[in-house]
């Protein structure tokens, strides 16, 4: 089953829900687009590491997109930098 529209789209440091799958076994799956990078290959590629402003920005970026998603109820229980897509 899957649930159509976009919730999110275009709110900055949100990526939209193009859709959500309910399996047989009752989990969800959140339909989302194709992202190449995660904020984790950013933060360990060897070639272009990070500044710290470049990590500061994307620190407060997550903290904004945390707080809007918290401010309409949705809890997002395990956020970590293999999660941050980009």
């Amino acid at each position: 089953m899957v649930a159509g529209g976009v919730l999110f789209g275009g709110i900055k440091n949100v990526m939209p829900l193009l859709g959500v799958h309910i399996s047989r076994d009752a989990k969800g799956i959140a339909l989302i687009p194709y992202f190449r990078q995660n904020l984790h290959q950013l933060i360990y590629d060897k070639e272009a590491p990070l500044t710290l402003k470049e990590a500061l920005h994307f620190l407060s970026d997550v903290g904004r997109a945390v707080n809007l998603l918290h401010s309409v109820g949705v809890i997002h229980g395990h956020i970590h930098p293999g999660e941050c897509l980009l």
